[in-house]
């Protein structure tokens, strides 16, 4: 664990129909793809409960990189006729610190959402270890919205 606190062991499997309430078992969901050898983004679509409607990988990257189009994702989120996601996608080196690139989707992926009526609850970077990133848990989310927003407003 790190100094943030937000490293922790994942054990649980999430399926479809069960509730992801915390950034754990947002990680969970996306355990299946912790030892891919390439990165992946995958979309978790949920209803208004937080159920999981679906599990869709809707980018695979290189070794060390993915560079998606949001417009891939939200084109999933929509036909899951849902209005909440989780974006979630994993690190092969095991390093589960998210890049700039990260950082920079992340934002992009808050605006789009944002303008489409979306809500983007959660980033979830895992890897081949026990461990995960949540840019909610850590605070990078809701950074990233007050940048968008002030952004937004000129200041």
């Amino acid at each position: 664990m790190d100094e943030a606190g937000y490293y922790v062991p994942v054990s649980k499997r999430m399926i479809k129909g069960d509730t992801v309430s915390t950034p754990e078992e947002a990680a969970a969901a996306f355990s299946s793809l912790r030892y891919e050898e390439q990165e992946q983004m995958a979309v978790l679509s949920l209803d208004t409960k937080h159920h999981i409607v679906s599990l869709k990988v809707v980018f695979k990257g290189g070794l060390s990189s993915c560079d998606m189009e949001p417009s891939s994702l939200f084109r999933q989120v929509i036909v899951s006729s849902v209005r909440y996601f989780i974006l979630g996608h994993n690190h092969p080196s095991g390093v589960t610190d998210p890049s700039s690139l990260d950082r920079g989707l992340t934002k992009r992926l808050l605006y789009g959402a944002d303008l489409l009526g979306l809500v983007l609850l959660d980033h979830v970077i895992v890897g081949p270890g026990p461990s995960y990133f949540s840019f909610r848990e850590s605070g990078l989310l809701e950074r990233l919205a007050s940048e968008k927003i002030r952004a937004a407003e000129g200041t």
